[in-house]
């Protein structure tokens, strides 16, 4: 699904300058914080955010899932 969103849209159809997405990130010793990403890059870095952002481990996804450098998991994981 991610390389047909690719394939087919690019920078110019969205308006990533508007968009924001909450990421549960995993820090050591084991924290968790709430991030809210905003000013995407790329088409491609929405996407990732987005699966970053709906990973539920060992349910939607693994539980190392990666995003810019950090175990990442599902926006409302933390209060």
């Amino acid at each position: 699904m991610k390389q047909n969103l690719l394939n087919t849209y690019t920078k110019d159809d969205f308006d990533l300058e508007r968009l924001y997405i909450g990421v549960t990130q995993l820090t050591f010793p084991l924290k968790g914080e709430t991030i809210i990403y905003s000013h995407f890059e790329s088409v491609e870095d929405a996407i990732d955010c987005c699966i970053a952002s709906s990973n539920i481990p060992f349910v939607t996804g693994t539980f190392k899932h990666m995003y810019r450098n950090h175990y990442s998991y599902d926006g409302g994981f933390l209060k």
